[in-house]
């Protein structure tokens, strides 16, 4: 059943399409007000007045577009005075240059092509209950007993995300029982209270069980990764990984 939604999306396309099209349908089925307008429309800051949420629809050819760049940080900008998030669907592959590109975007949410409907809604969802303030508010606790690799991880999130740093499953465990998180890097080997036994506390407290746990590990073998996920976490990320796949694997899952 279609629900009865009073907020307003405008979808930013370099160029129609019959994917954009989809979009709209699929927004529209679920009762949004949906308008599709150009990335170089002068009315930029009326729609946003408007609008809940803007959705950016980029070419391929976006990192050879300096002008379309430029653009989305003054659509950027506007949506920053008036409290207004956005949502950026691209190309996989053009993700850590976009970003480079055009770091102010980063707080963004970033969704790869071809994105899938259900995940698209949530993600919509999910920006308009966040009052416009995209990802900044959102908040990471990193868990892991090396002080030198979690402040490198922190380094990597804090202009994206609140994040806070615990280095035993104890000290996990009491600062969940105080404070509200969006997810958890949690290290798969520890001293004292290893990473499962971590997840298990935490999957057993009605209070944080459906937070998303992602283990870090350092070992990628067939064996270990099978023996990872068998604990049912919402993910894994190797330890050697970049800066720009474990934003992307954070954004997919918050």
């Amino acid at each position: 059943m279609m629900k009865n939604h009073s907020e307003k999306i405008i979808i930013v396309a370099y160029q129609y399409s019959i994917v954009v099209k989809g979009i709209e349908k699929n927004l529209r089925d679920e009762g949004y007000e949906v308008l599709t307008v150009q990335e170089n429309s002068d009315l930029m800051r009326e729609y946003a007045k408007q609008a809940a949420v803007f959705i950016v629809y980029l070419p391929e050819n976006i990192l050879s577009d300096v002008g379309g760049l430029k653009g989305l940080e003054d659509i950027n900008s506007i949506l920053e005075e008036y409290k207004r998030g956005m949502i950026i669907i691209g190309e996989k592959k053009n993700y850590g240059d976009f970003m480079k590109s055009v770091p102010v975007l980063n707080k963004h949410t970033w969704l790869n092509r071809p994105v899938d409907k259900d995940v698209l809604v949530r993600k919509v969802e999910q920006v308009i209950s966040s009052g416009g303030e995209g990802m900044a508010e959102r908040r990471l606790l990193i868990i892991d007993d090396d002080p030198s690799y979690a402040r490198m991880i922190r380094e990597w999130l804090k202009d994206i995300y609140r994040v806070n740093v615990v280095t035993t499953g104890k000290l996990a465990m009491n600062f969940l029982g105080k404070n509200a998180v969006d997810l958890i890097l949690l290290d798969y080997e520890m001293p004292e209270m290893d990473g499962p036994q971590v997840l298990e506390m935490i999957h057993k407290n009605p209070d944080i069980a459906k937070i998303p746990v992602v283990f870090l590990t350092g070992v990628n073998t067939a064996d270990r990764i099978k023996q990872v996920m068998s604990l049912k976490p919402a993910g894994y990320v190797l330890k050697s990984t970049t800066r720009e796949d474990l934003i992307e694997k954070i954004k997919e899952l918050i």
